[in-house]
């Protein structure tokens, strides 16, 4: 079953969608660490990400919005898992830096290598998806 839903709706809810207020848990905590040298990734998450949720389903349980919604592709899936792993591969890296550990070294190497290879598939996904579009 597909969602129908009006451009002038969509477009209503998706202006009241920010992380601090209908991110998850760990998009909420640590937005703050993207948000200067990031700007893009709140305004991606806003017009890709929550559509492709039950955020404008109007869904009520905060549990239940953050999940995928209603018809959703296997490849819009895909993308935006992508998404939030890179997202928490910086927030490990970010975490690493900031309460060292004796395996701190090795394992901020292994996130930020982790994370550049799922933003490497991320693009590479995003673009094949728009020539599929055309």
């Amino acid at each position: 079953m597909r969602l129908k839903i009006e451009l002038s709706q969509l477009k209503n809810i998706l202006s009241t969608m920010y992380f601090h207020n209908e991110g998850v848990e760990e998009e909420k905590k640590y937005w703050v660490l993207f948000k200067e040298r990031f700007p893009n990734l709140e305004i991606f998450w806003r017009h890709f990400i929550v559509p492709a949720t039950k955020r404008i389903e109007d869904v009520r349980d905060p549990k239940e919005r953050t999940c995928l919604g209603t018809g959703v592709q296997k490849e819009i899936t895909r993308i935006v898992s992508l998404h939030y792993s890179v997202f928490l591969a910086l927030v490990y890296c970010y975490d690493h830096l900031q309460h060292f550990r004796i395996s701190s070294f090795e394992d901020f190497y292994a996130h930020i290598v982790s994370a550049l290879d799922l933003a490497e598939e991320f693009l590479l996904r995003n673009y094949l998806l728009r020539l599929e579009c055309r």
